[in-house]
């Protein structure tokens, strides 16, 4: 049998949206939030209700996989290393204030690097940009791989107003 590395390149979290809250910062970061609205536009903005499920399974008590839960997956499979991703996050481009897009996307990339990345060199992030702002999202690229240690970016599917990243802008 030939050996050979077993890397995951399509992780999960899950952004909680009370753990992203201590990582907002100004001019947000003093506001009362309301917690029956997501800092994110809706997920899947399809229609389906995903909020509940039968108990069991990563819903129970609407935390998501944490470092160690990534960690022991990892080990039981016998994955060297995961790249995560955003899930929530992956509706980014639908916001349409630019500054909060800006904001929401550096709290993101601080938080995953904060609570994962940090917990262990196989735990990989790849930084949100904030597209709404292509200057904001290219400095932000850049701190997130000199500085945070991340191999990539995410851009989701869409941009908003239905620009496509092949646009003058991009």
């Amino acid at each position: 049998m030939a050996n050979y590395r077993i890397i995951d390149a399509d992780g999960h979290v899950m952004e909680i949206d009370s753990e992203l809250s201590e990582f907002i910062g100004p001019p947000y970061n003093n506001l009362e939030w309301h917690k029956s609205y997501s800092f994110w536009p809706g997920l899947t903005m399809d229609g389906f209700l995903r909020a509940l499920r039968n108990p069991g399974g990563w819903a129970g008590g609407g935390s998501g996989p944490n470092a160690q839960d990534w960690l022991g997956f990892l080990d039981k499979n016998r994955i060297e290393v995961t790249v995560l991703y955003p899930t929530q996050g992956l509706t980014h481009a639908a916001i349409r204030d630019r500054d909060w897009a800006v904001v929401l996307a550096r709290a993101y990339n601080d938080w995953i690097y904060q609570r994962f990345m940090r917990a262990s060199q196989r735990l990989v992030g790849v930084a949100l940009l904030p597209i709404q702002d292509i200057n904001e999202a290219v400095s932000e690229l850049r701190r997130c791989v000199t500085e945070l240690g991340m191999v990539g970016a995410v851009l989701p599917a869409v941009a908003v107003g239905g620009k496509v990243y092949s646009g003058p802008e991009f």
